[in-house]
């Protein structure tokens, strides 16, 4: 999704403990453009909050009472409701983690780094870009590459041209279409029909597959 700027935010957020909700709305409130418009003690909850506020984001934890993070966001992605979903969670599991994504999830901040993570978190999937928690990313792909114990780069690799390669290392750097492209000083539309035709070559299909695929395998690019 991508909010209008100058519009205020509306923010649901969700976790089943009082005090972590206290604390979420303190961070977020030192942002004027940031409204809280509901607050939510559960997954089933949550997912009423959303259909009936249709917030721009909702902020959502993974490990909840009645439905989890994940279940909620897997509806919101059947749905097709038009709010964001950034997931707190304490735990870096890298099968959780690519799960979200899978659901259609674009935030995914570890608790701990709430504090410095959450409204840029806000920000970046408010333009519909994706965020993580830089120490997510790195301990879910290590914990991936352990278990995989090979690389994943497809033979079709060679097919892509020095500049598809060098956007794709740029995706592996968690840079957005707009920083690639002031880098590359060439139009953000540009940097999208590479991004098409790199996944066409690579027979990724899903949002977050060439996302996913350029993490993956950063070390190799």
């Amino acid at each position: 999704m991508q909010h209008t700027q100058g519009k205020s935010v509306s923010i649901v957020i969700a976790d089943d403990h009082p005090i972590v909700r206290k604390g979420l709305r303190e961070i977020l409130e030192d942002e004027r453009s940031f409204q809280i418009t509901a607050e939510c003690e559960n997954g089933v909850e949550a997912l009423e909050c959303i259909r009936a506020h249709q917030p721009d984001v909702a902020i959502i934890d993974i490990d909840m009472p009645e439905m989890s993070g994940l279940d909620v966001a897997a509806v919101v992605n059947r749905d097709r409701l038009d709010t964001a979903m950034l997931i707190l969670t304490i735990t870096d599991s890298a099968e959780m983690f690519n799960q979200a994504m899978e659901y259609g999830v674009t935030g995914y901040v570890l608790k701990d780094a709430a504090v410095t993570d959450l409204v840029q978190g806000v920000r970046k999937v408010l333009r519909g870009e994706y965020f993580f928690s830089s120490s997510m990313a790195s301990k879910a792909l290590l914990e991936q590459r352990r278990q995989n114990n090979a690389p994943t780069i497809p033979s079709r690799f060679s097919e892509l041209t020095p500049s598809e390669r060098k956007i794709l290392r740029f995706i592996g750097e968690d840079k957005t279409t707009s920083e690639i492209a002031n880098i590359l000083s060439i139009s953000t539309r540009t940097v999208d029909t590479h991004r098409a035709h790199i996944s066409q070559k690579l027979d990724l299909r899903g949002s977050y597959a060439l996302v996913r695929f350029a993490l993956q395998n950063r070390h190799l690019l």
